[in-house]
């Protein structure tokens, strides 16, 4: 399901740059830091290396299973 939103020019802008280093849409960025929030959030003790070990562990499993392989 895609919803639209307004952001900040700045955070697209951001975005887009930090994206780009990544690989990564600006959509996916935006999507990514909002994960990276949640999580944080959700788990209040865990340090941003813990956080971002999970997201890639999670990315590699998708990625598993349509044997594209390990990142």
């Amino acid at each position: 399901m895609l919803v639209n939103v307004k952001l900040s020019k700045a955070i697209v802008r951001q975005a887009k740059s930090c994206g780009a280093d990544q690989h990564r849409s600006t959509a996916e960025q935006i999507e990514y830091w909002a994960q990276i929030g949640k999580v944080g959030l959700d788990n209040p003790d865990l340090s941003y290396s813990v956080i971002f070990g999970i997201l890639l562990a999670d990315k590699e499993s998708v990625i598993g299973e349509y044997g594209i392989g390990k990142l």
